[in-house]
């Protein structure tokens, strides 16, 4: 009987412990890019729902690549529609290395994931479903060394 009480209590803690960490993101979601290269016709989609708008943002572009990406930066163009389907675009350049060639982000051997803050502390004005979609905008028809984009809204 005591066992069955510490094991429910140790189990409790944990559910408790894990639910509370992940609440300070909204979302944090990655999208994997195709090993053969991404395509300047293909569209990174991501949702997520503001049920807060008095609370204060920050909003951040993870982007994992490594050697075989051959350029200093990355331009992508961003859609961004609000839950009354408002569209806001907007351009954006990203330096994934140094002068010298050498990659930027953390991570050991050739793969490095490099952060981007978008915004920081900023409030949504409305509650709802939004939804970002992303585009490559370095004129090639296939890029390839970008693995993975991650969007990660947190509180």
């Amino acid at each position: 009987m005591i066992n069955r009480k510490i094991i429910f209590v140790i189990t409790l803690f944990l559910v408790l412990c894990f639910g509370a960490c992940n609440k300070k993101y909204v979302t944090n979601n990655y999208c994997e890019i195709p090993k053969e290269g991404w395509s300047y016709s293909d569209t990174l989609n991501y949702q997520f729902k503001i049920d807060d708008v008095n609370t204060k943002h920050s909003i951040f572009l993870n982007i994992i690549h490594n050697n075989d990406y051959k350029y200093r930066n990355l331009y992508l163009f961003t859609q961004l529609y609000d839950p009354d389907s408002v569209l806001t675009c907007d351009t954006i350049q990203f330096l994934l290395t140094d002068p010298s060639g050498q990659l930027l982000g953390r991570g050991i051997g050739e793969t490095k994931e490099a952060k981007f803050i978008l915004a920081d502390n900023i409030n949504f004005s409305k509650q709802g479903d939004y939804s970002l979609r992303i585009i490559q905008g370095m004129r090639d028809d296939y890029l390839f060394g970008i693995e993975k984009i991650g969007f990660v809204i947190s509180k």
